[in-house]
């Protein structure tokens, strides 16, 4: 089992210049957990994660960051994670568990080139796991 037969393919993304409290939104609303983050190519330059907020959150609880307005002023280039760890659509099953495992992660962004072509989750990998033993 390949990449291309698991992941999603309509991949929501956000521009790297966009302000956080839009990428926060958006997550939000499409009740999901992340978004790669591109350029204004569409190149894909980062992810952000509910656990990236997670942690501003905490920056703000311990005055770490003092005002909330600071947070208002942000961008999402500021906050995302640059090394984004990502696939050919090529990679297989055992390379897919393996890359997640050793990077503690729970999704891969899939590309081609620069071009994200999908987004695999850790339950994704785990409903193709179960159904191919079944």
């Amino acid at each position: 089992m390949r990449a291309s037969d698991i992941m999603s393919r309509n991949v929501l993304t956000i521009d790297e210049n966009k302000p956080l409290r839009e990428a926060r939104q958006i997550m939000v609303e499409e009740d999901i957990t992340a978004l790669p983050v591109t350029s204004s190519d569409g190149d894909l330059v980062g992810i952000i994660t509910q656990t990236d907020f997670f942690q501003l959150d905490g920056l703000l609880a311990s005055k770490i960051i003092r005002e909330h307005w600071m947070v208002d002023d942000l961008l999402v280039k500021d906050l995302m994670v640059k090394n984004t760890v990502t696939l050919p659509e090529t990679a297989n099953l055992s390379e897919l568990s393996r890359i997640m495992v050793d990077n503690h992660i729970h999704r891969v962004v899939i590309v081609k080139d620069t071009q994200i072509t999908g987004l695999i989750t850790a339950m994704d990998v785990l409903k193709a796991v179960v159904l191919s033993v079944s």
